[in-house]
């Protein structure tokens, strides 16, 4: 690689860290008068569980602006580069900064919506069949958080059948493994009910 490719992908890490760090849940819930979403519900700062604590009316804004933010965030990499390890590695790092927050010490989201605003930029038909999917498993279980294990482990399947690239499939299968191993809790606490 060379140093300008080097550059161009540590700043578009960086940045994508950063811009994911910014913890919209808690933004909002406490602009809605919760001084911390993380003393709430289940701890987390994602659409759930502010809706779970403020009102459902707090699910689709939380959401959408989480999945709006990753999503400007993949086109700005763009921008700067189409290159796939830029654009996966951008992904990567925005993921991370969405789960473990510069701003909040570490903490943050499961990154369902961040990842759904990732895709919807670099493979957007591969959510027609996981939104489907979250639909049908949320109208069996009723647990957000078990619906999107549903889809992060159908999703490459899904990307496979769907006719994409090897690589492509394997970045979903790493997504897909980053959202299951962040709802560890949730999958732990359902088998228990079971």
């Amino acid at each position: 690689m060379k140093p300008v490719e080097f550059i161009i992908l540590l700043a578009c890490c960086l940045g994508a860290y950063f811009i994911g760090s910014i913890p919209v849940g808690y933004i909002v819930a406490r602009i809605a008068g919760i001084e911390d979403i993380r003393n709430h519900g289940s701890g987390n700062i994602g659409a759930t569980n502010v809706a779970r604590t403020l009102g459902v009316r707090y699910f689709l804004p939380v959401f959408l602006l989480d999945f709006a933010k990753a999503y400007g965030t993949m086109a700005l990499a763009a921008c700067v580069s189409m290159s796939p390890i830029v654009l996966y590695a951008t992904a990567a790092a925005y993921l991370v900064g969405n789960s473990y927050s510069l701003f909040l010490h570490g903490t943050g989201g499961k990154g369902v919506a961040a990842s759904a605003g990732i895709l919807a930029y670099l493979e957007p038909y591969l959510l027609i069949p996981l939104f489907a999917t979250w639909g049908l498993m949320y109208s069996q279980t009723h647990i957000a958080g078990i619906a999107s294990v549903g889809a992060a482990i159908v999703a490459p399947f899904c990307a496979f059948m769907l006719g994409m690239p090897l690589h492509s499939v394997a970045f979903v299968a790493v997504m897909s493994s980053w959202i299951i191993w962040r709802h560890a809790e949730n999958i732990k606490n359902y088998l228990a009910l079971s």
